[in-house]
């Protein structure tokens, strides 16, 4: 119940976009002025969340999975899910394995 909370309102949200955009066919130059803030907007909040993730990781590997990903996004044309499928593999593989905490029995 509470992920249709968060994905209901981006998705009625999304849907009058669209109707909109579809009727009109173009946006008022104020609200393409609008997408563009959003833009930046969703590009500054993707920033802060990868920045989060990466300082909170203890992946010894992180800066290098970090340059190698960055550099395939922006050199190839690979699709970003491979890349992502590639970085679950990479991490996977070389994360340091951890002992296990002690059993409580």
């Amino acid at each position: 119940a509470s992920g249709l909370g968060v994905i209901i309102p981006s998705f009625v949200i999304m849907l009058a976009v669209a109707i909109t955009y579809v009727e009109i066919g173009a946006f008022p130059a104020w609200l393409e002025g609008f997408f563009e803030g959003v833009r930046v907007a969703v590009v500054a909040l993707i920033l802060a969340a990868g920045i989060k993730l990466f300082a909170n990781t203890k992946n010894p590997y992180r800066l290098l999975i970090t340059v190698a990903v960055f550099a395939v996004m922006t050199l190839t044309r690979l699709h970003p899910i491979y890349v992502i499928f590639l970085v679950v593999l990479l991490t996977v593989l070389f994360t340091p394995k951890t002992k296990d905490a002690p059993d409580a029995h």
